[in-house]
């Protein structure tokens, strides 16, 4: 793992790179093939992060050995890839899921793709609405009464005209 940050830790870059690991229990057996992965960020419009970042994994297999039938999950190939800038104050973001194989027990699943792209969505109005889900997740606890959902929607609705303005668009790029 190496991660460099700039003297001001608004920029910072990364990447990680690790053959494989190998975990065992009583009950639970835990493979991990070759990860890989790599990032660049720094603080950009609004506060918000852009950059860069894509992860890879070989493969993951975990087995669980309970006193039933053993049960299994296993992934191969998967990746994910995300890019997020801004052009003027429009933050732009793409983001790619992909994988061969996915297998529950007996179940197989792939290969899978999944690629979205967000464009021109309000820097200000998108800061806004990062604030306000951190403040929603960070009241740890009950679940929020019926009074505080109410306000926290009216919240929603109040930042939701300026997430707008500029007609944003959602793409969805392929779903396989």
């Amino acid at each position: 793992l190496q991660v460099d940050f700039a003297n001001d830790l608004k920029d910072f870059s990364g990447s990680l790179s690790m053959p494989g690991m190998e975990a065992r229990s009583k009950e639970l057996t835990l493979q991990l093939g070759e990860v890989k992965l790599a990032f660049t960020a720094n603080e950009g419009i609004s506060g918000l992060w852009l950059g860069e970042g894509s992860f890879s994994l070989v493969s993951l297999e975990v087995t669980l050995d309970q006193d039933t039938e053993p049960q299994s999950l296993q992934l191969q190939g998967f990746s994910v890839n995300t890019a997020t800038s801004a052009t003027g104050d429009n933050i732009n973001s793409q983001l790619g899921i992909r994988t061969d194989l996915l297998k529950f027990d007996e179940h197989r699943y792939g290969p899978g793709n999944f690629e979205i792209e967000f464009r021109n969505f309000d820097a200000p109005a998108l800061a806004r609405l990062q604030e306000s889900l951190r403040e929603e997740t960070g009241q740890a606890g009950q679940p929020p009464a019926s009074t505080d959902q109410m306000k926290m929607l009216a919240r929603y609705m109040e930042i939701l005209p300026a997430l707008l303005k500029k007609s944003p668009e959602i793409e969805i790029k392929q779903l396989t």
